[in-house]
């Protein structure tokens, strides 16, 4: 199983919370800089950015637990998260630093210059730290207590979460008809012409293009050559149309009808979609089958592994946050009345 390593984007421990592109930030009538003191926690102060990110953390797990719509902090319920993320952090981070990892300052720095290589330019690095109600020092400050943190949730956390067979054997069981029964597949390549659906000249043109491609191919040229010039789906052309294993319902409709036909090596014809005018190559086929628990036992131990890390991080950073006073300094961000106080 892979080591659980907790990283900046995982800073806000609100269980299944991930950071999201298109998360909400918090309401602010003008701008406030990331190290603007929002709160105290026991006396120590947490800036406008932890709250930022911890609005982001909230809002990603939200989304992707299929809320739609606006996620915002005038909704009651999400801002008693947002609280409860900024408090079970800033109470894990008190913990992990009363005895901090030895060199943390070197390992800090080490990492900050690693995450600051990734980005180009200044103005890709500058950009980034905007989107995320970041600078440069307090996001050193995140990454030191970062690693504290990890180090402080593997010792106390991590390493006594233990699965046993019986739990994956249960699981498997529970999901054994639908995660783990497969459908009928095909594995499936295509070459994509985009073209106006609305416009019966664009189509036909595209038509031609493809009848083109396709006489090309039935005459041996390589498809996967092909498809890396000819297609105008950059998510594939890369790796030569590719679209792995598909099963009916993953498909339009029309595409299911006319892939499922065709034998391994086959070409289709001329397939339109809602996204254009394809060609598609049949690799090959999977006829329909159930893993079998030896199959899927690794997977099921990781997936159990970390839901039962998440619910004890969450859990312990409850309990080291129910003991904490709370000062709100700036109550209106957080939708609170004034002079607030745990």
């Amino acid at each position: 199983m892979k080591k659980l390593i907790v990283s900046v984007a995982l800073l806000f421990f609100a269980a299944g919370f991930t950071l999201a592109e298109d998360a909400a930030t918090p309401p602010a009538t003008k701008k406030i800089e990331p190290r603007t003191v929002i709160l105290k926690v026991d006396g120590d102060p947490v800036v406008y950015g932890s709250l930022v990110q911890a609005t982001k953390a909230v809002a990603g797990g939200l989304i992707s637990q299929g809320r739609h719509g606006n996620v915002s902090m005038s909704d009651p319920k999400v801002r008693e998260q947002v609280m409860m993320a900024l408090l079970r952090r800033t109470a894990l981070v008190h913990a992990a630093l009363r005895t901090p990892p030895e060199k943390l300052d070197e390992q800090a720095g080490a990492r900050f210059e690693v995450l600051r290589s990734r980005f180009p330019t200044e103005e890709a690095w500058k950009g980034m730290l905007a989107e995320e109600g970041l600078d440069e020092p307090l996001l050193k400050a995140l990454v030191r207590e970062d690693i504290a943190l990890g180090k402080y949730l593997e010792a106390e956390v991590t390493s006594k979460v233990k699965i046993t067979d019986l739990d994956i054997n249960a699981y498997y069981n529970v999901n054994k008809k639908t995660r783990y029964a497969l459908p009928d597949q095909v594995e499936l390549a295509h070459i994509l012409k985009k073209v106006d659906l609305a416009d019966p000249a664009s189509v036909e043109e595209g038509k031609k293009k493809l009848s083109a491609i396709r006489a090309r191919l039935a005459a041996g040229e390589d498809f996967v050559t092909v498809a890396g010039k000819e297609s105008a789906d950059p998510m594939t052309r890369p790796n030569g149309g590719l679209l792995g294993l598909r099963g009916k319902t993953d498909l339009p409709d029309e595409v299911a009808e006319a892939c499922f036909k065709l034998a391994d090596g086959e070409l289709s014809d001329v397939v339109q979609s809602e996204f254009g005018l394809h060609l598609f190559k049949a690799l090959s086929h999977r006829a329909a089958s159930t893993r079998t628990l030896e199959e899927a036992r690794d997977e099921i131990r990781e997936t159990l592994t970390a839901n039962a890390i998440a619910l004890a991080v969450e859990k312990k950073g409850d309990e080291l946050a129910k003991a904490a006073k709370v000062e709100i300094l700036m109550p209106h961000l957080l939708g609170e009345k004034e002079d607030s106080a745990k």
